[in-house]
């Protein structure tokens, strides 16, 4: 544990690598209680992605939302699998992420299909690409930005740009536990581990989606103020794996 009077001594002795050490201190910190530690290089160009046509246009009014965050590595290890390496360099291979936004979505809790949940409430626009390079390092990828604005995005009511902002303003206000596969066994314990770094989220709120046995996404539940509450239909709980 890091103790205050450590980091006041680096500061007494006057040494100019103080700053360095006390950033590695509070690494060591954060990463003693178990918080994901992650770095981000960003691209030098921007590609703009081609616009996805609507699979299903379903303009409906929504209640609540559902903050929808990915386990970067499964994702990987599925675009690897599938043989689309080059859809994920940028997240997959330039960078190497744990905990990333897949999107915010509207929901309307009296729709049981998601396929029937509100989705391209307007037609496909462009997101600026400033926008785009803004959110990188939050959704690790051009066309989940520019395809999560259109499909979701555009039923909050909210403009592109204000959109993004209430994701990072959300995403900065949730810790990011870092997971020891060896140590995570099912999806209560998941739940038990972002409980453990967000007190303020029920476990109600906190949804954990695994698919063919593995670890893929958490899903925080928000209502309208953005505020949690519990989720509509939450995954029962059962073993799973998790990747690195």
């Amino acid at each position: 544990m890091v103790h205050l009077l450590q980091i006041l001594r680096i500061f007494q002795y006057g040494n100019r690598y103080g700053p360095k050490l006390i950033g590695i201190w509070l690494l060591l910190l954060n990463l003693s209680h178990g918080i994901a530690q992650e770095s981000c290089t960003l691209p030098e160009v921007i590609e703009e992605p081609v616009l996805t046509k609507p699979d299903r246009i379903n303009p409906k009014r929504f209640d609540s939302y559902i903050l929808a965050i990915s386990w970067s590595p499964e994702y990987c290890h599925f675009i690897s699998e599938s043989g689309r390496d080059k859809l994920g360099q940028f997240q997959c291979g330039l960078n190497r992420f744990g905990w990333v936004v897949h999107g915010l979505w509207p929901q309307n809790s009296q729709v049981d299909k998601v396929r029937d949940q509100p989705r391209y409430c307007q037609m496909p626009s462009k997101v600026p690409n400033e926008l785009i390079r803004q959110m990188l390092c939050t959704m690790p990828q051009e066309k989940l930005i520019v395809d999560q604005w259109n499909k979701h995005g555009s039923c909050s009511g909210m403009q592109a740009k204000e959109y993004f902002l209430r994701i990072q303003d959300l995403w900065g206000k949730i810790v990011k536990p870092s997971i020891q596969p060896a140590k995570v066994h099912s999806l209560g314990e998941v739940r038990a581990l972002w409980r453990q770094y967000n007190p303020q989220m029920s476990a109600h709120s906190i949804n954990p989606i695994v698919k063919n046995g593995y670890l893929q996404e958490v899903h925080i539940c928000l209502n309208k103020d953005f505020e949690f509450q519990s989720c509509e239909r939450l995954q029962a709980d059962r073993g799973l794996k998790v990747r690195q």
